[in-house]
């Protein structure tokens, strides 16, 4: 990598760092060989860390330190690593959300959203209220905020609630938020679905054409259509577009982030029959959404799409990825896909309840909205709990673990 000053934040991505490749510092000296005046590299981190480190250590990085220290989060022979076993110990087992508890001491929120901005950091939103929490659900923090606020969104470029005909952005995690950025004359009736492509922010109903906004809610433009009415809508990077309209056995695709839609793609099933529905995209083409007709999933960036499960789903079915574990909500219970949504485990039935996030102990799931009771399934992985066991995962960042 030929020498190159960068911001804090805007390293490359770790496939295009080499062992050899150096920090240079803001701080001149920090870390500099007196010999060469070389700063520190990658490879003399790793070497310097597994000179010192001791089982149950910790190393973040962004490139894989070798066959001393082993991937967080994964599944390994108890025999192969017997003194790490001896520190961790099992972790839980089975399939996603089969066995549920009771969480003790709920508090009491009207929440009719959550959105995970992190593992560790959740927001809710009910009715005039914003909650947040920023130790995975343990404790929360509220703020009065007017608006009858249905959703909340966690996107690139910030936090968003919906009301009927109100939309607001945080750029700060959800401590505040800005003014309503609703375009004029858009569609009342409903809490507007937002999503993004890019830098583009895009502003969705069943009952209005949708707006698409490339300066956060300053201005918007129309989506031109052909007079069909997209409601949902499936970014699936590099300017692609899947647009799903009400209750229909087809899609329209844009290349151009929304601009034009001349596209129109045949479904295996009805699509996604509300407005607010989230779809994932998994990377190189591959993405899912789920709707009235099932999950429907692409492998080739939204030029064609296959059933990956046909149970009825519900009507805001969240669409999530942990751990490269992808969750969906279908009618009362939680499907999950270990195949990139190529196929799906499940149902699980929980509770009567739509409302539901993942923090860092796992899947929780209110009983009710308004209720002060709510249940929670960990983490759960298919392994031999005889001869095997699973590292621990202790942060959003790669990590790895000295066995």
């Amino acid at each position: 990598m030929a020498d190159t000053a960068l911001p804090i934040g805007g390293l490359p991505s770790a496939g295009a760092l080499q062992p050899t490749d150096r920090f240079e510092l803001e701080r001149p000296g920090v870390g500099q060989d007196p010999a060469t005046g070389h700063h520190t590299t990658f490879a003399d981190i790793a070497a310097a860390a597994a000179g010192s480190a001791q089982t149950g250590d910790m190393l973040l990085t962004v490139r894989d330190p070798g066959g001393q220290w082993l991937e967080q989060g994964s599944v390994y022979a108890q025999s192969a690593y017997p003194d790490l076993f001896a520190l961790v110990g099992l972790l839980g087992d089975g399939p996603p959300g089969a066995a549920f508890t009771s969480i003790a001491g709920w508090s009491t929120r009207a929440v009719n959203d959550y959105a995970m901005i992190s593992k560790d950091e959740i927001i809710g939103v009910g009715n005039n209220t914003i909650w947040r929490s920023e130790d995975s659900g343990v404790t929360w923090s509220s703020y009065a905020l007017t608006g009858n606020w249905q959703r909340v969104y966690s996107l690139a470029s910030g936090v968003y609630v919906s009301a009927n005909g109100s939309v607001r952005r945080s750029t700060n995690r959800g401590e505040s938020f800005g003014a309503n950025i609703n375009p004029a004359g858009f569609s009342s009736s409903a809490a507007p679905a937002v999503y993004q492509s890019g830098s583009r922010i895009f502003l969705m109903t069943s009952g209005d054409n949708g707006r698409y906004s490339d300066n956060y809610g300053v201005s918007w433009s129309s989506m031109i259509t052909g007079g069909n009415l997209i409601v949902t809508l499936l970014p699936l990077g590099n300017g692609v577009i899947v647009g799903f309209p009400f209750s229909n056995n087809f899609a329209m695709r844009s290349e151009n982030n929304g601009a034009t839609w001349p596209t129109t793609i045949t479904l295996p099933s009805n699509s996604s029959g509300a407005s607010g529905v989230l779809g994932v995209a998994l990377g190189n083409g591959v993405g899912i959404i789920s709707g009235t007709g099932g999950i429907l999933r692409t492998t080739n960036a939204g030029s064609s799409f296959t059933q990956a499960y046909s149970g009825t789903s519900a009507n805001r079915p969240d669409t999530f990825v942990v751990d490269g574990r992808v969750y969906t909500f279908v009618f009362n219970g939680i499907v999950h896909s270990d195949t990139m949504g190529a196929g799906f485990v499940g149902p699980v039935r929980v509770t009567n309840s739509s409302i539901w996030y993942m923090s860092r102990a796992g899947l929780v799931v209110p009983n009710s909205a308004n209720g002060t009771a709510a249940s929670i399934s960990p983490y759960l992985y298919n392994y031999d709990p005889a001869t095997m066991f699973r590292t621990p995962r202790v942060t959003d960042v790669r990590g790895y673990i000295k066995p």
